[in-house]
């Protein structure tokens, strides 16, 4: 259903939140490329990318940080720019979830 309603916007990525999908991964679905990044044996709080073939062709890495983290490298005509898809804990969480989220979240940015 995501991929056929990305036919009808005119983005190359997509961050996805709360994908369910269990552990690290690179899928491929028609012609669009998903990393995912989450726990292995818990299917929540997971976070994906997806990219379509022009952002493919300028993919220069990809980081899976933790469930709630994941970044890519992409090439650009002016550079090398870095996107971030994150799931931030909710309000809810532990002082020491919320802490440890962010500063995983700034060691990614670095």
């Amino acid at each position: 259903m995501l991929i056929h309603e990305l036919n009808h916007v005119k983005w190359d990525v997509i961050g996805l939140a709360e994908t369910h999908w269990s552990g690290v991964a690179e899928l491929t679905y028609k012609d669009y490329k998903i990393f995912s990044s989450g726990k292995l044996t818990e299917h929540r709080s997971r976070v994906a990318l997806l990219l379509t073939k022009t952002a493919q062709r300028s993919l220069l890495s990809y980081r899976p940080v933790n469930g709630r983290i994941i970044s890519i490298r992409l090439k650009t005509m002016i550079g090398a720019v870095t996107i971030i898809q994150v799931y931030a804990p909710i309000t809810d969480a532990t002082d020491i979830e919320a802490d440890e989220f962010y500063d995983q979240l700034v060691t990614t940015r670095s």
